[in-house]
């Protein structure tokens, strides 16, 4: 098969360029070794401003530690939160 275009690397410039020449009306093709959306979304910064956002949080229920319902909430959201990141 033969393509107009080739783009290797499905990060954000990567599958913006392949919109683009598809809607251009060109026959496209995109080459990516992993998920799509590159390091960036998927092992870097997405995932990383989310922990590092619900470390604030942590922070904000750390300072009223004297609240017991609140110590209880924030050791519920690191454990939904940190296996999110690994899995990431």
């Amino acid at each position: 098969m033969k393509y107009d275009v080739a783009i290797i690397g499905g990060g954000p410039a990567g599958y913006t360029a392949a919109e683009r020449a598809a809607a251009s009306g060109l026959s496209t093709v995109l080459f990516e070794k992993n998920a799509l959306g590159g390091v960036c979304l998927n092992e870097g910064c997405v995932p990383t401003k989310t922990l590092l956002y619900s470390a604030k949080v942590y922070d904000t229920i750390n300072m009223h530690r004297n609240m017991p319902l609140k110590r209880r909430i924030l050791h519920l959201i690191f454990l939904k939160l940190l296996p999110v990141k690994i899995r990431w």
